[in-house]
This record gives structure tokens, sequence and C-alpha cells, in this order.
């Protein structure tokens, strides 16, 4: 397999830091709170959605090296102008964000919010049912990371979906290893251009996307 290979050099990593950056066996909260702490599960994610791989060494006296591995592209990246695209759509629902990373919520609420939606944005399960008692009218989509502190998007999107029957819910996630076995009515994988975000949430407006099946 022809690689593409990004290095870097770090501080040595204790032998309890390196066991957090692999991907935990089995679905205990103890080791996904862990795991996501050091923001492994989004590279997993992303890597793993392009086929590639991450090997990280760490050693005393040499410091840590993080290697991405990439398949090599078979066709050339089509140029910009070859790509069709109908520019983004907006609306002026309200959007209640829920993203435990800090620069991808505000990121995701200032698109949303440049596309007319009015936007709430929430870091966890707790906050999200904060934001939507308090919002003053129903909320027209939940967007919410299905890797969250305490209770999951899952967990998240049931809870609003009984105080407001009818909710429609768009997930979101770098870490495809934490999809049901059934996928999900609506999802959107990390990383997301501003057109796919756009595009997704426009399109999960305009359907059905209810909260998924215990």
């Amino acid at each position: 397999m022809g690689k593409s290979l990004l290095g870097a050099a770090l501080a040595v990593l204790s032998t309890a830091v390196m066991a957090q950056t692999a991907p935990p066996a089995g679905d205990a909260k103890a080791g996904l709170a862990a795991y996501q702490k050091y923001g492994c599960y989004t590279c997993h994610g992303i890597v793993g959605q392009a086929s590639g791989a991450i090997w990280i060494e760490s050693r005393p006296g040499a410091g840590c090296t993080v290697q991405v591995l990439l398949p090599r592209a078979q066709e050339p990246a089509a140029a910009p102008g070859d790509r069709p695209d109908a520019g983004p759509q907006g609306g002026s629902e309200t959007v209640l964000v829920v993203e435990d990373e800090d620069v991808v919520r505000r990121v995701t609420g200032r698109i949303l919010a440049g596309l007319g939606y009015r936007v709430l944005v929430a870091r966890d399960a707790d906050e999200a049912e904060r934001r939507a008692r308090e919002a003053g009218g129903p909320i027209g989509l939940l967007l919410t990371d299905l890797v969250l502190p305490g209770r999951d998007g899952l967990e998240v999107a049931r809870a609003l979906g009984e105080r407001q029957p009818g909710l429609r819910v768009l997930y979101t996630s770098g870490w495809a290893g934490r999809l049901p076995p059934g996928g999900l009515p609506c999802f959107l994988p990390k990383p997301y251009t501003p057109g796919e975000l756009a595009r997704a949430v426009r399109d999960a407006l305009a359907q059905p996307c209810p909260p998924a099946a215990p």
C-alpha cells in the first residue's frame, strides 16, 4: 500500500497515556471517556474512514512520533470547478447543536447562524435539555455528536424526543465504531465541509429523522 506519512515529534507519553490512544475494548464508558479525552476517537474515525491507520511510538530520550498512513489516491482529485454544487441552502428553523469539542461547536454554530438558522448550543446532555426547555418554542432539528461526556448522543435524542414528539435528529461522529448495528436514520460523518453541513441539515429538516430506536 502506498502511503503518505505525517510525523510530529512530541513529548514522551507515559504508559498510561499511551494505553488511552487506542480504541477501547467493548463499550465501557470509562474507556470511552479516557479515549475521548485526547481526541483520539475523532482521529481514528477520520483516518479509518479513509482506510488509513495511525501508529504512535514513544521512547524515553527520543520523544513521541505520530504517523498517519493513508492509501495512495488511485485517481487525481477533481478540480474545484468540476464539482457540481448548487450552493448551501439555509432556513429559519431552530437548530440545537450538542457537541463537546469547543472549536467544533463554535464553528458549526457560526456556519448555521450564517445560513439564517436560530442556533442553540450545548456541550452535553444536561445542557441540551436545559437549552430545549428555555428555547421558547419547538426545536426544528437536534444536531448531536454521538460521543459526549456522560449520556451519549443517542440518549440525548431519546430524552428530547420524549419531550417533543416528532423531533428531527441529525447524528454526527468522527468514529464509525460508535454507530449502532442497524445504522442511524440521519447521519453526517466527520469531518464535514460547510456545504456538506448545510445540505445535511436541510435534508434532515425535509424528511422524518426520528431518534434512533433503543
